[in-house]
């Protein structure tokens, strides 16, 4: 399978989020529209189980995808929220995509001892698809051999049925079976198959949906995201999506208790705090607001109210960052006057994102990049960051960073 070289071309863009799938076709580095689509009623939810439906998924992206139908592209370039995983093997054969969401197998996480977790980069959690796995199939896990694929390989077997098992770094690792730095699979993950790993972008499969056009490793989307807007050594990215994460570049894997250590392009890793509260404690926010102000969301983050002072410092609130209305309760207890709850939200985020800053950069002075989404869009949140960490900032101009990094992946393919 060959490896994707910097000749320019057309290429099809493909990034499903934990909100929408998004879709552009970049020529040469240029950008066209993105289309999108909301995927969030996709996720189903029974107790602590978080999973899509392999079929009903597959029917969502080929719908999504029917507009693109006819064309062929020089490559197609997949990026996939992290930590989701297609079960392959046992009775529900390929049935079930495990969410990154999914919390229900927490005996098996506990049962893993320190120097595991050290190996992974501290990357291991419930939600890992490891971990899930072994949850929702633990009768079976001895009897019948189980594999996983990532999100990103699921997608590309729309694409292409025949599609290798190799799977790029940044996409693979999520899984959580493998260590670092040398990407090996970890012991305690033995019996289950994973996929192989590269850190290179390779052709895996041709597409028989888009008239032969090779499919590209897919990679992960935070790391297609910090590409996107050219995170430097020098710089801490704040990305603020439907999740939120605060990262910065390393070039050595040092095992540290504060962040995790994930895998990046250009053999380099991450040093990330991850799950932060982001667009969906945002969300929440604005449904309580608008009850009382008939706004639309950017008009909500826009707002200033002139009972505000907005030269306050942030206050050192103990807030609980897993617990979205435990953040909502705190907010609204510190609220002066209604209209005050757009700053409150930015108060809240900026207490939480300062101080994941300081975890990954204790005592630095690294510039702060906000990498699209929502932090590049909200200028109040913005301003409260740099005061409370006293850094300069850089916006990103791409509020689609995600779909960007795929692009300059595809025009640079320096990975």
């Amino acid at each position: 399978m060959s490896i994707l070289t910097s000749e320019g071309g057309n290429f099809l863009l493909l990034d499903f989020g934990g909100t929408d799938i998004k879709a552009s076709v970049s020529c040469n580095g240029n950008l066209a529209s993105i289309k999108r689509q909301n995927v969030t009623s996709c996720l189903k939810k029974d107790g602590r189980k978080r999973f899509y439906i392999a079929q009903e998924l597959e029917k969502v992206v080929s719908d999504f995808l029917e507009s693109y139908r006819g064309q062929t592209f020089t490559g197609i370039l997949i990026s996939t929220q992290m930590s989701c995983a297609q079960i392959l093997g046992g009775k529900s054969d390929g049935e079930l995509i495990v969410s990154w969401q999914d919390a229900h197998s927490k005996l098996p996480f506990d049962a893993l001892p320190l120097e595991v977790l050290m190996a992974a980069g501290n990357d291991l959690k419930v939600g890992s698809p490891v971990i899930s796995a072994l949850g929702y199939q633990p009768d079976e896990k001895l009897q019948t051999s189980l594999s996983l694929d990532t999100l990103g390989g699921f997608l590309a077997k729309i694409l292409s049925p025949e599609v290798s098992d190799l799977r790029h770094v940044t996409d693979a690792f999520a899984l959580g079976g493998y260590t670092l730095p040398d990407f090996s699979k970890a012991q305690f993950s033995s019996e289950i198959g994973l996929p192989r790993v590269t850190s290179q972008l390779r052709e895996i499969g041709t597409s028989t949906v888009f008239g032969g056009s090779p499919v590209f490793t897919p990679v992960g989307d935070q790391q297609a995201s910090l590409y996107g807007v050219g995170l430097r050594e020098d710089e801490v990215a704040v990305n603020i999506g439907t999740g939120g994460q605060v990262a910065r570049m390393v070039r050595e894997f040092n095992y540290n208790a504060d962040y995790q250590t994930r895998p990046y392009f250009q053999d380099s890793f991450l040093a990330t705090v991850t799950h932060l509260p982001a667009g969906r404690l945002a969300a929440e926010y604005f449904e309580i607001w608008r009850q009382s102000f008939k706004f639309s969301f950017r008009e909500f983050l826009e707002f200033s109210s002139p009972h505000v002072d907005f030269s306050d410092s942030i206050p050192p609130l103990e807030l609980d960052v897993s617990n979205k209305k435990a953040l909502v309760d705190a907010s609204l207890a510190h609220m002066h006057v209604p209209h005050s709850l757009p700053t409150e939200l930015s108060r809240t985020l900026a207490t939480i994102y300062a101080k994941a800053i300081e975890e990954v950069d204790p005592g630095g002075k690294k510039k702060i990049v906000f990498a699209g989404g929502l932090g590049s869009a909200y200028s109040e949140l913005q301003r409260r960051i740099s005061q409370a960490t006293c850094r300069e900032i850089r916006v990103s101009s791409s509020l689609e960073s995600t779909i960007s990094g795929l692009s300059e992946l595809a025009r640079t393919s320096r990975p």
